[in-house]
C-alpha cells in the first residue's frame, strides 16, 4: 500500500510531537555500538521487532538510511514520515507505544476474548486450532481478487492458472500488500484470537506472503515443502504461533494444510532419537502421520510453531488460495 503524501515541514513541524524516544535508542544501538547486557539486547531486540513491523520498514532499508543518510534523530522521523505519511507515522506511533505498556502486563491478569475453555484445552493438546466465521466471505474474495490481478490470473479459463515461477516462491506470493490484504492482516477477531493464545495483547501483525497452489497437471508439479519445521536451531522451538486463512473452500485434496496432531510435545524426544532435525523429518514424512485440514472460506488454521506442517499437493479442479497471518510479540 502506498501511504507516500506531500511531505511539508511547516505543517509537521507544527504538530510539535514530542521526541519518540525509541528512535533514538534504535539509533544509538546500530550506531553508537553501545555495550548492551545480554538481557538488554533481548528486550532490544523484541521491541525493534514490533518497531519494524508496526511502522511496515524493512530491515535492509532502515539499516542503509542509518549508515547512509541519518544525520540525527529528526533526520530519522522525516525519512518515515516522507516514506509513509504523516497519519500513518502518528497511528503506528502510537500502536507501538501501546504495545511498550502492554507488553509488562503479566499473562496472569490476561482474560480471553473470544476462544473457550474447550479450544484452550484443544490447542494445548493437539498444538493447533481451526476456527470459523472470523472473516467474512466479502474479505476473502477481495484478496483472491487482489491474488489473481498480481498473477494475471482469470479463474474462468484455466490455461492462465499457471503464471510464470518468477512471480511466486514455491506456493508462496511475496507480494502481499494492498488495501484487501491488510484489511484481513487487521481484523480484529483474528487478532483477538492470538492475544488469546498469547495471554497478551502487546502483539503486532507481521507482514506475510500470500499463497497460491494450482491443481496439478501433466505440465505442473507441487512446487511446495514437504512436512517440517519452520524453527530457527540456532535458537531453539519458541512459543509462536503460525496461522494461514482460506480465502476460499478447500477440500482434502485441493492442497489442504496438513500437520501431525499432537507432536509439539515430541518434538524433545525426537531430536534426541534422530540427532538432527532433518533426520527427524524423514522419519515423520515416511510415518505418513499427517492429518489433512480441510476448510470453508474464511476458516483460520493456527498452529504452534513446534508442530510438524507442511502444504500439500492440489489434486482437485481448482486452485487454492490462502493469506499467512501471524503475529510478534
Amino acid at each position: 500500500m502506498n501511504h507516500t503524501e506531500p511531505y511539508n515541514p511547516e505543517t509537521e513541524q507544527s504538530l510539535a510531537e514530542k521526541p519518540f524516544a525509541f528512535l533514538s535508542a534504535y539509533t544509538a544501538f546500530h550506531l553508537e555500538k553501545k555495550a548492551y547486557s545480554k538481557t538488554t539486547d533481548e528486550t532490544f531486540a523484541r521491541a525493534s521487532n514490533a518497531f519494524l513491523a508496526i511502522f511496515e520498514l524493512g530491515l535492509f532499508e532502515t539499516i542503509n538510511f542509518l549508515y547512509n543518510q541519518y544525520t540525527d534523530v529528526e533526520s530519522f522521523r522525516q525519512w518515515i514520515i516522507r516514506k509513509k505519511g504523516m497519519e500513518f507515522y502518528k497511528s503506528a506511533r502510537q500502536k507501538f507505544e501501546e504495545w511498550e505498556i502492554q507488553r509488562d502486563v503479566k499473562a496472569e491478569n490476561y482474560v480471553c476474548k473470544i476462544l473457550t475453555e474447550d479450544q484452550l484445552k484443544y490447542w494445548e493438546e493437539q498444538g493447533y486450532l481451526k476456527i470459523s466465521g472470523l472473516v467474512c466471505e466479502e474479505d476473502c474474495d477481495a484478496v483472491v481478487d487482489h491474488i489473481c490481478s498480481v498473477l494475471s490470473i482469470d479463474l474462468e479459463n484455466p490455461e492462465t492458472w499457471y503464471p510464470e515461477q518468477t512471480a511466486l516462491q514455491g506456493i508462496m506470493l511475496p507480494d502481499a500488500v494492498g488495501a484487501a490484504v491488510e484489511k484481513v492482516r487487521n481484523n480484529t477477531a483474528v487478532r483477538a484470537v492470538f492475544t488469546d493464545l498469547y495471554k497478551s495483547d502487546a502483539i503486532f501483525p507481521n507482514i506475510l506472503p500470500l499463497g497460491y497452489n494450482p491443481p496439478e497437471s501433466m505440465g505442473y508439479a507441487f512446487r511446495g515443502s514437504r512436512i517440517h519445521w519452520d524453527i530457527d536451531f540456532s535458537i531453539g522451538p519458541r512459543y509462536h504461533i503460525q496461522g494461514l486463512l482460506y480465502l476460499h473452500d478447500v477440500p482434502e485434496n485441493g492442497g489442504a494444510f496438513s500437520l501431525i496432531p499432537g507432536y509439539h510435545k515430541q518434538i524433545d524426544q525426537l531430536l534426541k532419537e534422530f540427532g538432527t532435525p532433518e533426520a527427524t523429518m524423514q522419519y515423520l514424512a515416511a510415518a505418513n502421520l499427517e492429518k489433512h485440514i480441510s476448510g470453508k472460506k474464511g476458516d483460520l488454521i493456527l498452529w504452534i510453531e513446534s508442530l510438524p506442517h507442511a502444504a500439500t499437493a492440489n489434486k482437485s479442479d481448482n486452485p487454492r488460495f490462502v493469506q499467512y497471518i501471524n503475529f510478534g510479540r
